[in-house]
């Protein structure tokens, strides 16, 4: 073989990896990209934690308990479709199926998720409950005083409970298990 053709198989080889090395180099890249898409969506999810448990806890002071109690609601079901999108992803699915570690952190999120569903059925009874008694002006329980509900103070005091309990609740568990996963 001449040297001339040795010199173009050479630069031939190199400029095949180069190429290669580009291809590779976009493979990472777009890979890095959609893990930092899942880690913005997780974190996304962390501040809807908070926005929900803000809102729920706006409730127990309002000046209006009816309005307040509407705004929360809507953050809470966002909070929900959030996360189910966040299970559902396509990236967090393949993750979970490789990583045992993740896969029970999914089993865990979908775990409180359903607890967190079950302390607000019980808020949101006790809410509803509050709110069908009171035919006008209807302030957070931690506001109404004995007089305002004569004698019904324990619709008051269990609602009062029931979101103070799912406020503690989002706050501390929920948001260290979105956070593990």
């Amino acid at each position: 073989m001449k040297i001339k053709t040795r010199l173009i198989l050479s630069n031939i080889f190199v400029a095949v990896g180069m190429i290669g090395l580009i291809l590779v180099m976009y493979g990472y890249g777009n890979m890095v990209r959609q893990y930092s898409n899942l880690k913005l969506q997780a974190n996304q999810i962390t501040t809807k934690v908070y926005q929900t448990n803000s809102a729920l806890k706006s409730t127990l002071f309002t000046d209006d308990f009816r309005r307040d109690y509407e705004i929360f609601q809507e953050q809470f079901q966002n909070l929900k479709d959030s996360i189910a999108a966040f299970t559902q992803h396509e990236l967090f699915r393949e993750i979970s199926e490789k990583s045992e570690e993740t896969e029970g952190e999914k089993h865990a999120l979908t775990q409180i998720m359903t607890m967190t569903e079950e302390k607000y059925a019980a808020a949101d009874e006790s809410a509803q409950k509050l709110i069908a008694s009171s035919k006008s002006y209807l302030p957070g329980p931690l506001e109404i005083d004995e007089e305002f509900f004569e004698g019904e103070l324990y619709l008051v005091m269990r609602a009062s409970r029931e979101i103070e309990n799912l406020t503690i609740y989002l706050g501390d568990v929920f948001e260290t298990t979105v956070n593990r996963a």
